[in-house]
């Protein structure tokens, strides 16, 4: 195997161009190593190279007790001959880009993690070629939120839903949404020090300026911020689709439906009537909001004093106070309301 490696970075800083030279041996190493498993699993168990975990699109390593590194789908590398992954890998590739740009601007926010050097890797052997993301960040030692089983307990939680607040407020003043809150894109620098909560992955970020996506953006965090609230305080994972979701255009559901009227439910939960991600039957809509009203009154008849906060992330009203669709669709200003909700009672003397 001879693979070449050209590199394309985004970064200037000349703290990021020496991070990564100290790493650039690894950074091939670990290609590699991937190549061969990928190509002769049988071989791998003689290659250890610290992986640590992935996500969707990343797979992660690590460098040393300060650094990880962070491939952007690697699988690519043996999908070159295939033109569909060729150009799947290249639209991948764009968005996690504009991840990382932005991530690298908001990182001088204390709870965004840093992102140092990074860039594109283009490898090629013979005559073919691909292209993968590269970045190096700071080896988070706390692991994920929620991961493994935290039990976490009322004054913790109340701190969390302190600091997200807070961070999506600076966000929001930068015109953006984050758009994919949950528990394993929040990280923590130490171990079981919650103030150290990192944000990970901007590759789900948008613009507030799209006024195509406006008022869905307006109400996406907010929405999944109470039900990272909920997942938190019952301390378990709550499933926030009702399916994959992947490449399926966002719908409002129709509050008029027949099926949904005769089912008080999801009136209760008007903000997520304009966040769903896919087209689903009315039945599941209906099932999964039965199943989140379900975790909530058990919230707030264990936890009281957490119900207005509740209240205010999942937008919930008495079916008798939704007067028309129109004030059921008015629009979010996501600043505003988390600059409200810090102001409420189970906010004070806390930290």
């Amino acid at each position: 195997m001879n693979l070449v490696y050209e590199y394309d970075h985004k970064h200037a800083d000349n703290f990021s161009i020496e991070l990564f030279k100290q790493f650039q041996s690894n950074i091939e190493d670990i290609i590699n190593n991937v190549y061969n498993e990928l190509l002769f699993p049988e071989c791998i168990h003689n290659m250890p190279f610290n992986f640590l975990g992935n996500g969707a699109n990343n797979n992660v390593f690590k460098l040393n007790k300060n650094y990880v590194l962070r491939f952007t789908n690697p699988l690519a590398i043996c999908d070159w001959s295939n033109l569909s992954s060729i150009e799947e890998n290249k639209s991948l590739i764009e968005r996690e880009l504009f991840g990382l740009n932005l991530q690298k601007k908001l990182s001088i926010c204390n709870n965004i993690a840093n992102i140092y050097s990074y860039g594109i890797v283009k490898i090629s052997q013979n005559n073919t070629s691909t292209i993968i993301l590269y970045s190096i960040m700071d080896y988070l030692k706390g692991s994920f939120l929620n991961y493994p089983k935290n039990n976490y307990n009322p004054h913790d939680v109340k701190l969390i839903m302190k600091i997200l607040m807070k961070t999506f407020i600076f966000l929001n003043n930068e015109g953006y949404c984050y758009c994919d809150i949950h528990p394993y894109n929040i990280m923590l620098t130490d171990i079981n020090d919650i103030s150290t909560l990192q944000l990970i992955d901007f590759a789900g970020v948008y613009s507030l300026s799209d006024g195509k996506k406006k008022k869905y953006l307006n109400t996406i965090d907010l929405w999944y911020l109470g039900i990272l609230c909920c997942s938190l305080l019952i301390g378990k994972s709550i499933r926030t689709d009702l399916g994959s979701f992947q490449s399926m255009p966002m719908i409002s559901i129709n509050i008029k439906d027949e099926n949904l009227e005769n089912n008080k439910t999801p009136f209760m939960f008007n903000i997520q009537t304009e966040i769903i991600y896919y087209k689903s039957s009315t039945e599941d809509v209906t099932k999964y909001y039965n199943e989140i009203s379900n975790i909530y009154f058990k919230i707030i008849s264990t936890y009281p004093e957490f119900t207005d906060l509740l209240n205010e992330l999942l937008g919930i009203k008495k079916h008798h106070d939704i007067i028309s669709t129109k004030e059921t669709n008015e629009l979010v200003r996501p600043k505003e309301k988390y600059e409200k909700l810090l102001t409420l009672p189970i906010f004070k003397n806390n930290h």
